[in-house]
């Protein structure tokens, strides 16, 4: 349900099953279709990846990207029996440590060999 001052109307979140036929680069990648109805503006997202499962995660979060920013917008709030919720996963997104840290490893024939400085003694 999606409440503001003036109504409370009832929200349909469909997430569908992941699907494989995204053609690219690397092959064939999965979608996953999402329906949002019953809010003024209707959405069609979907989810990509490499696989079903990344698929399925991309499009529980960008559920959870769009009804927030909905809902920062409008003033509005989602509830869940009867509770200040959205009823969906919480989806927490980290990156593996030497991404975050902006270390990450290049392939090895991309690195800089070390110059060694020969002075003369």
């Amino acid at each position: 349900m999606f409440v503001t001052k003036k109504k409370r109307q009832r929200v349909h979140i469909r997430i569908g099953q992941p699907v494989r036929d995204v053609p690219t680069a690397g092959g064939i990648d999965w979608r996953c279709p999402i329906s949002i109805t019953g809010l003024p503006k209707r959405t069609a997202p979907q989810g990509y990846g490499v696989d079903s499962l990344q698929a399925l995660i991309h499009a529980l979060k960008l559920v959870e990207v769009e009804i927030g920013a909905l809902a920062r917008n409008t003033r509005g709030r989602f509830e869940w029996l009867g509770e200040l919720w959205h009823g969906l996963p919480v989806i927490s997104v980290s990156l593996p440590p030497n991404v975050r840290s902006g270390r990450a490893a290049r392939p090895a024939h991309t690195r800089r060999r070390a110059s060694v400085k020969r002075g003369t003694t």
